[in-house]
């Protein structure tokens, strides 16, 4: 089941059972006659159409911000400036999508080929919850302007923003079940993968996860890209204005409340600038307070689900165990 809590208030937001088989094969079908409308469309017209759903963000951009913070316990400004980098996201590949996916000659001695870029079918996404929004126009807009459907699989705590954003596109594109958001459970990825509708697939989270989707799209013989887990350094080197440095750096560990796959999350510092710069960082940090998603600019809120807070304090207790400091 799908069930998203208000990770500030324990408030239960909302609940959805799992596609049963019968009806995921119904969504795929859906998919396959959106596929074939929508890529009969020249690219001209898609390119049109993805447009209007930067203004339709924009309007709409206080509402949905509001259902990521109680979704995720985002901070409400992080939220928005979410929503407006979707609404760049969509400008820019639309102003770009004839350019790009325009033929391309390529010539060989006395010899000519053409570069040709044609729709594929359906693209699936497994995608996280840290970023509800952004993570799905990122992968959605790129294959919908190349001719695609896409098919969402969000994140069990964000079943809200896949449906806001299944409304969003729906009243936007002209072709029914274009983009869907499916609520399906694990065990139920490969029979959407091994569907002869579904072409691609793409998976924005762990290496165990990347791992296990990598592993069916090659089974089945589908086009897979992964973005999977890092752990970022943050250099500061003698020359640095460290002032600046920890500012940066403070925000750069914090964004999302910590919940970033590129957040800095190792600090390393030239020996000469180490004690002024941690000085600087520290100050920093202890100068932080604490506040309600919905405040506004507040850096530091709430993690977005209570295991990864009771798993955060585990790490933290039993690195103090073997004498962190």
């Amino acid at each position: 089941m799908f069930v998203s809590t208000n990770p500030f208030t324990g408030e239960l937001l909302f609940e959805r059972e799992f596609l049963d088989a019968e009806s995921l094969d119904r969504h795929l079908k859906r998919a396959g006659d959106a596929f074939s409308a929508w890529s009969a469309l020249p690219v001209a017209e898609r390119a049109r159409e993805v447009a209007l759903l930067a203004p339709a963000l924009e309007a709409q951009r206080d509402e949905l911000a509001g259902i990521i913070t109680r979704e995720i316990g985002k901070p409400l400004d992080q939220a928005r400036a979410e929503l407006e980098k979707c609404a760049s996201l969509c400008r820019y590949y639309a102003e770009q999508a004839e350019q790009f996916l325009t033929p391309q000659k390529r010539f060989f001695e006395d010899k000519q080929a053409i570069v040709r870029f044609d729709p594929l079918g359906a693209v699936f996404a497994i995608m996280p919850w840290n970023y509800p929004f952004w993570q799905v126009f990122r992968f959605g807009i790129p294959s919908l302007l190349a001719g695609n459907a896409a098919l969402l699989k969000p994140a069990p705590n964000v079943g809200q923003c896949g449906l806001a954003i299944e409304e969003l596109l729906g009243r936007h594109l002209s072709v029914p079940g274009l983009f869907q958001t499916l609520f399906v459970d694990t065990d139920q990825v490969e029979q959407i993968i091994a569907s002869p509708v579904v072409q691609g697939v793409t998976l924005t989270g762990s290496d165990r996860a990347g791992s296990a989707v990598a592993a069916l799209a090659g089974k089945h013989l589908k086009k897979c890209v992964l973005e999977l887990g890092g752990s970022d350094p943050y250099l500061v080197l003698a020359d640095a204005d460290l002032d600046k440095a920890a500012g940066v750096g403070l925000q750069a560990r914090l964004n999302n409340n910590g919940q970033t796959c590129i957040a800095a999350k190792r600090f390393i510092v030239q020996a000469e600038v180490y004690e002024p710069f941690k000085t600087r960082l520290l100050d920093r940090l202890n100068q932080l307070e604490e506040g309600a998603p919905e405040d506004g600019d507040v850096l530091l809120t709430t993690m977005a689900r209570r295991d990864l807070r009771d798993e955060l304090k585990k790490q933290v207790d039993g690195s103090l165990e073997q004498g962190a400091r």
